[in-house]
This record gives structure tokens, sequence and C-alpha cells, in this order.
């Protein structure tokens, strides 16, 4: 019989609890034991020190995230030094926030903000238990925000992102996300808003560069009936419509000079005032703003204001563009998928290996949006699975050409007078004579003219995208020729 298997994911039975507090010693000690880990508990970082390193082997390291003379990245160095443990950091105030994404981009596993529930506890050190692979860190479970939507994905630099958006989360920090157009900024502060003590309250987006001086105050503030042609009754502010909840401005950037010194006051007095009112009101609103384009630049160009910038910098997020999240390509395309399928009621069950590598080659200018924009279209047009010819044309540009030529590569490169494979056991239909035929002229071109695939689509009269795709369909359906 075998050996029944550990319930600890990766195995790790053992954990080093550093901390100089009693309290907590005995606390998170006896929990964990009563979880059936073996939990060694240490007051000092001498006494860590002085540990070997096989009693370091196959352990979690759970430490306060300050010592005095070692805190956030050099005390996780200073562990690291002595074992590839996984290290998780707790810390007692929330002041020391910054202290602890300092010590996660040191390569930390985790945090914890004290008081933290058990369950968070427990669950922090099976995630650290496991394999140390961002894939399987992944949860998505854990990146789900309102209205169905999912927030995706295993690079490691998202999933600094987003534990740095659940660590900003309890706190009445302004949040300044960075992020290409189409990368998921505003799912970010939604996830922010609902990891934090206002998600019972409102939730408000506006976008910033779509609104002009005129119509931002009025947005923005609010007005008064009469306070100008057109204003014919009250009208609230999102300002003041999310009071009590958070209010996201994306592409703040945009904003006039005048409105950033009206939304600095803002920062500064907790106050609005609409238009056409003398009346100052009372506001408590979490203020998260986005930018495609760095803020301190745009001070030092003239074009954001400095003061306003130190008010909003509080804490900043940065997203990695798409084209820099290769390893996620094959899970956002199932995700983008399974979302295109529910709304075309369709059955699309998967791609080709060659509609992935077009892709991951692609550069994606407009990001996650622009991808599910692609997928959309190619389930509309697809069969039962993506292929080459489902994909838009702007998906063939250069660099994803070469790499079809990757995908490609060694096949077909003989012809040598040898005769097409053909299913015997059926007739073959009329399509699938024309296409053994279409295949043989091809592949005998190709041959002529050393597989110079730019030259032959020339030939045929057809254009280099055509000529790829038919070369994919053939991969796909598994044309050969008898040996």
């Amino acid at each position: 019989m075998a050996p029944a298997s550990s319930n600890k994911p990766g195995n790790m039975k053992k954990i080093i609890l550093l901390t100089d507090d009693s309290y907590q010693r005995t606390l998170i000690g006896d929990y964990l034991r009563r979880k059936s880990y073996d939990v060694v508990t240490l007051s000092s970082l001498e006494d860590w020190q002085s540990f070997g390193e096989k009693e370091t082997d196959n352990c979690i390291v759970i430490s306060q995230s300050n010592w005095g003379k070692y805190a956030g990245a050099s005390l996780v160095n200073v562990l690291q030094q002595k074992s590839t443990a996984p290290v998780i950091i707790f810390t007692h105030r929330k002041d020391d926030l910054r202290l602890a994404i300092e010590t996660i981009k040191a390569g930390a596993a985790d945090y914890l903000l004290i008081p933290f529930l058990p369950d968070d506890l427990l669950h922090s050190v099976q995630k650290a238990g496991e394999t140390a692979t961002p894939e399987k860190l992944y949860n998505p479970a854990a990146f789900k925000v309102s209205n169905g939507q999912e927030i995706i994905g295993t690079d490691p630099a998202f999933l600094l992102a987003i534990k740095q958006a659940k660590m900003v989360a309890n706190t009445n920090y302004s949040v300044i996300i960075y992020g290409e157009s189409g990368t998921g900024k505003e799912r970010i502060a939604k996830l922010i808003h609902e990891k934090s003590d206002r998600s019972a309250m409102p939730f408000i987006a506006i976008d910033c560069g779509a609104l002009t001086e005129e119509l931002a105050n009025s947005e923005l503030f609010g007005h008064q009936k009469g306070a100008f042609t057109g204003a014919v009754q009250d009208k609230t502010g999102c300002l003041e419509a999310a009071n009590g909840g958070t209010i996201f401005l994306d592409e703040i950037a945009n904003l006039s000079y005048s409105i950033q010194v009206a939304l600095l006051r803002v920062l500064q007095e907790r106050k609005i005032k609409r238009i056409g009112s003398s009346e100052d009101r009372p506001i408590d609103v979490r203020i998260i703003v986005a930018s495609n384009e760095k803020l301190e630049e745009k001070c030092q160009a003239g074009i954001f204001r400095e003061d306003l910038y130190y008010r909003l910098n509080e804490f900043y997020i940065e997203l990695p563009p798409l084209r820099a999240r290769k390893q996620d390509m094959a899970l956002l395309v199932d995700y983008f998928i399974k979302q295109a399928n529910a709304e075309l009621n369709k059955q699309i069950n998967g791609y080709t290996e060659t509609v992935l590598a077009l892709l991951r080659t692609y550069d994606w200018p407009g990001n996650l949006r622009e991808l599910n924009n692609v997928l959309k279209r190619s389930c509309l047009v697809a069969n039962s699975i993506i292929e080459a010819q489902d994909l838009p044309a702007t998906i063939f540009g250069t660099d994803a050409l070469s790499s079809m030529d990757t995908v490609l590569e060694g096949w077909p490169q003989e012809r040598a007078e040898k005769e097409l494979v053909v299913n015997r056991n059926k007739p073959a239909t009329l399509k699938e004579i024309l296409q053994l035929q279409e295949f043989e002229l091809i592949t005998n071109t190709l041959q002529e003219h050393n597989n110079n695939k730019a030259k032959v689509a020339r030939l045929l009269k057809i254009d280099r995208k055509t000529l790829y795709n038919k070369l994919a369909f053939f991969k796909q359906k598994n044309f050969k020729f008898s040996s």
C-alpha cells in the first residue's frame, strides 16, 4: 500500500516563528500546532543565526517585520542568507505598510497585518508551503471582483501588483495606479475598494480623458440649479455621490490645471462646493487615480501640479503591459474564450499551437482590452476551435510571421516524389481532394524555392498571411507525404 500523502502543501510541516513578542509567540505557535504543524519559536535574530542549515531545511519562516537594525528588504536578505525557506512577514501597525511592501519586493512570500484572522494565517502558510512557482501560487478565486469579473495572472510583476493592492486596501491612503491603456487599472482600483472597510459604500469611476473642463467641473463637484445655461436642476457631483466610498479617476493627467486646484482643495479640506453654491459640503471619500504616464514627469513638464501629485502619491502600484506577461497568455486566452462562449452562445473548445504562438508574439498595444476583442471576434468566426485564419489581420505583423516560421520549422521540408497520404478507410470528399491538391502545390513550390515563403506567396498570388494560415491548417490536420 502506498504511504498516505501529507495534507501540508509542499510537504512543509515545520515552521520557525521569529518574534520578540511573547504573546504572539504563544498565540501563533499554539494555533499552528493545533493545525498539526511543528513550530519552533525564536525570540531574536541571534537565535536564528545560531541555527544550522539542516534545521532550516523544508520549513517556513514567519517573522515580525522590524528587528531594529534589520527591517524590510534587509531583514528578508538576512533570513534568506541562511535558508531558501519561504518567508512570511507580519507587522503590528498600519504605519509599517510601506515596510511590508519592501519585504514583498525583496522576495517575501506574504505579509500579515495584525490583527489578522486565523484563517488568513493558515492560508498564508499553506500558500507559502507550495512549490514556489508563480503558477502554483495563483488562485483565481482570490482575485474575483464585483459583477463576475476576475483579475487573472501568474506573472511575478502582476502578482506583486495584486499583493500591493490587497496590502493598501485597509488603509485610507490615496493610490496612483500606473499602467498602459487596457492593462486593468480600474479592476485593480475596484479590488482595493472591495477589500477595504469602504466596500459597502459606492465605488464611482470617472474617465477624465473624456471630460472637457466645464463638464469635469460639473461631473466632479456638482452644480446648483441655474448656475449656468442648461443647469435646469441641482446635480450631485461624483465626489459627493461617492461619499463614504471610493472614487476612481482614470487618466487624471488630462484634468485641466484649474480642476487640479479644486481637487487639491478636496484632498486638503475634505469638503466640496457645488458650482453656483457658497455652501461647503463635508465628504469622506478615498481617491484612487490612474495614469498611463508617470505623474512626476508631468510635474516636471509643468502639466500636472506638484502639490497635487504629492497629495496623491501616498502609495503607487505599477501594472505590467500584456506583452511582458507571456506566461499568462494561455490562461488569459482560456478565460476570454470562456467569456465569449457565454456571450455568443457558442462552444469554442480551444485553439491551435500556432494561434498561441501568434498571440504571444504580437505586441498588444491595447493590452487586455485588445486581447478580449480579438478573441471575441475569433470565437464568432471560428467553428469548434480557433485557428490561425480566424485571427484578425493585425495579429500577423513581422514578428508574428517570424514566430510562425519557428512553429512551422522543419515541416514540410522534403518532397522527393512521394505520394500524399490519403485515408483509404473512407471515400475522400471533393473538399478533401482540393485541399490535398492545394497542399501538394504549395509544398512543391516551397521545395523549388528553398522554403522562401515570401517568394512563394508572390508566385501563388496570395498574401503571406494566407500562406501561413494554409500551412498552419495543413500541419494541424497532419497532412504529410507517405514514406
